[in-house]
């Protein structure tokens, strides 16, 4: 089983044919092909029977996971899946001899070990009494189910912030607000998205069970009132949906990273574990298949993304952005920045502009057919009408209106077609991981709810930002602007940065930012890709473009190595330098450890926070006089001096603070879940530690803070008193 061959290796050479080959290849066209199973087509869209050809049909096979069984396939379907195999292996034996076809026995063994998988889940689903429930209720069960989770996280978490422990300083933030229940324990940001995922988990088990219509939208039974019985045999089968998706993400991750599935004995402490195991299917993966720093580091840039959002929204609501708030139910809204229809966004504006470098206000470019605005508008006219003021005893999913909803869109600034196509985009669909970009939901008797318990305090700019990643829409214009931004925080910063284009020989080549700084040249090569869903592809797609950034910036710095004159033209005749330095630089929060070649990975917000601050800082909110004053406490300095030096710097891109000071807090978990009472699968991800709550500050450091801040607070009030005297 260990030693099957990759499809890489049925190839050991390339020529210009192979180049052709792609540019030929209609990818998505194909794809259509394989999961139709008409492999007349796929005949048809391969440019030529060749090795080559055959290399990127098994890739898409693959990749695609179009021979999976998710549902049981009728007659005529499953004739026409068992002749495309025997197809595919005669092509196999014609043009890639005895490693193509071991190679596609493998595929095969997979997509047995996946179904026999998917079975074992639809066996206990079936020995559960939710199985005996109708469709109608099993759909709707679910959802409320969760609605009320959601509802009972959101008062958990906003009881967190209201009760300060009135003699102990409280780290301002929001990924440490607990939730303690009877059925788990978390932390209330995490619980929200996770509540999201098991939500839309369960009801895709469900559509695969009673597949969708064939628009690809999803559409639930119409809605039928559900029981406490009902409620809670949902919350048993909610585990069920959630260890459904495990395996289908663990089968795609094997189909684009690496690794595979391999049924074994159960060991001994899995026995121990669960004592009727008798087959357990293993996710075998090697250490570099795994990319455990990579799943980290996406983990860790999304919890600093929303300490951000965080920040930037208590901000906000110090400021008179309220004053250009109205209520788009009865009146007209401008778009923003001129009105807001909520302060939530005016915060979202700013994350969007200054910190995800989307130019907002001055991009016009429709994606999907809205501009970035327009989509801002429609997210924030949800949360602002449909989910800001849920009544108390709501259970948090909402009927709406299409043609009320409608027309608050068009009042709200949305054109009458814009208005209808949002509505279209924001309607839940296979292919969607969660419901936060899509969070409305069709029923077969025409009628729309939202499940507005998901969006109290919902990341928009998340949101937006995965709305246009999931319709494959490149931003290209705030490529331009991180590039601008990042340029413009080294000049300010008064240090000598330029930007530039060269050629070599025919090929033309952007240095996004070149930065001299005592003999050291820094070379930028600026990224500003949305952080990734946890879609294996997705993901796969997203560092592969982080691969080709690297290779990029090697390239420009090897040909200005060799070509120091290009430097010369833009710096000066006389300067000099000892040593080159290659840096990608994301507008993401996204920083990881140095390549095997040399080449940096930082972020723009861990570099304006050197280069501005030199610190690291938490915010707490401490006791002082009967009140609370939120206070910046410095937790590390980034520089060795006051200034900072370029030893800084480097010591910095080689070991990100913002990573380091992170990275302690996760591990290698190894994961068995059930899928019956005699099988479960295994397999080992990175998950986070339990977040440890005890106070940064001792007794004494706070001590002393406190009394810092009332001497200020003092001094304060003293100046403010004498200025009034002065007055007077």
């Amino acid at each position: 089983m260990r030693n099957v061959c990759h499809v890489s290796v049925l190839l050991n050479h390339t020529d210009g044919r192979a180049t052709i080959l792609i540019a030929m290849y209609n990818e998505e066209k194909m794809n259509k092909a394989l999961r139709t199973f008409d492999w007349p087509a796929v005949v048809t869209l391969l440019p030529e029977q060749t090795l080559e050809s055959l290399r990127k049909l098994l890739s898409d096979v693959s990749r695609s996971g179009c021979l999976i069984r998710m549902y049981p396939l009728c007659a005529e379907q499953d004739e026409l899946r068992t002749k495309m195999i025997e197809d595919i292996k005669s092509l196999c034996a014609q043009f890639g001899g005895p490693k193509a076809t071991r190679y596609f026995e493998f595929l095969l063994r997979q997509v047995e070990i996946v179904e026999l998988a998917l079975a074992e889940i639809d066996s206990t689903f079936d020995q559960d009494d939710y199985a005996a429930l109708t469709a109608e209720q099993q759909a709707w069960s679910v959802l409320l189910w969760a609605a009320r989770e959601m509802l009972d996280v959101h008062r958990q978490m906003q009881t967190g912030l209201d009760n300060h422990r009135k003699d102990e300083s409280v780290i301002i933030d929001p990924l440490t607000l607990r939730v303690d229940k009877e059925h788990g324990y978390g932390l209330g940001a995490g619980r929200v998205h996770q509540l999201s995922q098991t939500v839309a988990n369960t009801l895709r088990m469900l559509c695969h069970r009673n597949p969708c219509d064939s628009s690809g939208k999803f559409t639930l039974p119409p809605k039928v009132e559900t029981n406490e019985s009902n409620l809670s045999a949902a919350s048993r089968i909610f585990r069920l949906g959630d260890v459904w998706q495990d395996v289908v993400d663990e089968s795609k991750y094997h189909r684009f990273w690496g690794g595979y599935f391999d049924v074994q004995e159960p060991d001994e402490e899995q026995k121990n574990i669960l004592p009727s195991l008798e087959n357990v299917i293993v996710s075998v993966k090697t250490e570099s298949e795994r990319k455990d720093e990579v799943q980290i580091a996406e983990y860790i840039a999304f919890n600093r993304m929303q300490r951000k959002q965080f920040i930037v929204f208590q901000e906000i609501s110090r400021s008179n952005a309220k004053d250009r708030v109205k209520n788009p139910r009865v009146e007209a809204v401008a778009l923003a920045p001129n009105e807001l229809v909520s302060e939530l966004e005016m915060a979202t504006l700013y994350i969007l502009d200054k910190v995800m470098f989307f130019n907002p206000i001055k991009n016009t470019t429709t994606f999907g057919g809205l501009t970035i605005v327009e989509w801002l508008r429609g997210y924030c006219v949800l949360e602002r009408c449909y989910a800001s003021n849920i009544p108390e005893l709501s259970d948090g999913i909402t009927q709406i209106d299409v043609g009320e909803f409608e027309s608050t869109l068009q009042r709200a600034g949305l054109a009458s077609s814009k208005a209808k196509k949002f509505l279209d985009r924001v309607t839940f669909q296979a292919g969607r991981r969660d419901l936060y970009d899509a969070p409305l939901l069709r029923t077969t008797d025409g009628q729309l709810f939202f499940l507005s318990a998901l969006y109290r305090g919902a990341d928009i700019a998340l949101i937006i930002s995965s709305q246009i990643g999931s319709q494959k829409l490149n931003v290209d214009s705030k490529g331009k602007a991180f590039e601008k931004e990042a340029l413009k925080m080294f000049v300010d910063a008064g240090l000598v940065a330029k930007s530039f284009k060269f050629s070599i020989g025919s090929t033309q080549y952007d240095c996004d930012v070149a930065l001299l700084w005592d003999r050291h040249l820094f070379i930028f090569e600026c990224k500003n890709y949305g952080l990734p869903t946890d879609d294996p592809a997705d993901r796969f797609f997203f560092w592969n473009r982080q691969v080709e950034a690297m290779q990029q910036v090697e390239r420009i710095a090897k040909d200005l190595t060799e070509h120091p004159e290009i430097i010369r033209q833009h710096f000066g005749d006389g300067i000099t330098w000892d040593k080159i330095h290659a840096v990608v630089l994301n507008a993401s929060f996204l920083s990881f450890v140095q390549s095997r070649n040399g080449t940096f990975f930082y972020d723009a917000s861990a570099l304006g926070r050197f280069l501005k601050e030199g610190t690291l800082n938490e915010i707490h909110s401490l006791p002082v006089e009967g009140k609370r004053e939120e206070v910046s406490v410095v937790v590390k300095r980034l520089w060795k001096g006051s200034r900072p030096t370029p030893l800084d710097l480097l010591r910095e891109l080689g070991h990100p603070s913002q990573v380091t000071m992170e990275k302690d807090k996760y591990y290698i978990a190894r994961m068995i879940l059930p899928l019956s009472s005699t099988s479960a699968v295994v397999f080992q991800e990175a998950a986070s530690k339990p977040p440890d709550f005890q106070p940064l500050l001792t007794s004494e450091e706070m001590k002393r803070l406190r009394q810092k801040v009332s001497k200020h607070h003092a001094l304060h009030t003293s100046k403010a008193a004498v200025s009034r005297r002065r007055r007077k």
